[in-house]
């Protein structure tokens, strides 16, 4: 038996080994744009947090403190 497990009238043959590395490739980028979705929206709500602040600042109130935690990209 010579070819691949993936056989279709036309389609060209892919080995078992090749559809998974496509399929992994696929979810890798995937996951990434999702990643970069998360990280745009941490991002937009720092800016909200910071907003938020600097107005309590404006009025005379100490915000809270806030831990810096490293965010990985």
């Amino acid at each position: 038996m010579t070819g691949g497990i993936f056989r279709g009238r036309g389609a060209s043959q892919t080995t078992g080994a090749e559809e998974y590395q496509r399929l992994a490739k696929a979810a890798m980028e995937e996951q990434s744009a999702e990643i970069a979705e998360l990280n745009h929206e941490i991002s937009g709500l720092n800016d909200h947090i910071a907003l938020l602040s600097n107005e309590l600042k404006r009025h005379g109130i100490a915000p809270a403190v806030r831990l810096e935690a490293p965010v990985r990209e």
